[in-house]
């Protein structure tokens, strides 16, 4: 996903790689805070995600990110990628084009994405 709008990090890049990858393969059911924090973030074993968060702080600005993306420069993207909350597992959806002489297709409007909240 090449973007003006989608500003992330390198950091941020590779954790949404790695998000997608993961999701992808047959480990999507593996994708817990814990093991991210371990695998994707290099944390020690003693690691609990209770006492530090940044999985979780790393998830919600890709959820701020992708969303701003396709209320603006995406909204017209074939395929929407969310991380739905509640887990980790990337989603992907695909979203009517719009025809130049057809009817106006939901994905003008821009995605229909629940409103953002922050993860405790």
């Amino acid at each position: 996903m090449q973007s003006r709008d989608l500003h992330l990090s390198e950091l941020q890049q590779r954790f949404l790689r790695y998000l997608v990858e993961q999701s992808l393969s047959n480990e999507a059911g593996q994708l817990k805070e814990y093991s991210i924090g371990l695998d994707f973030f290099g944390k020690p074993p003693s690691y609990d995600p209770r006492q530090e968060s940044v999985v979780g702080m790393h998830v919600l600005r890709l959820r701020q990110k992708l969303a701003e993306y396709y209320h603006t420069e995406g909204a017209n993207d074939p395929i929407l990628i969310d991380i739905p909350k509640g887990g980790f597992s990337v989603h992907f959806e695909d979203r009517p084009t719009v025809e130049a002489d057809g009817p106006v297709a939901p994905a003008e409007a821009g995605p229909q994405l629940a409103p953002r909240r922050h993860l405790p």
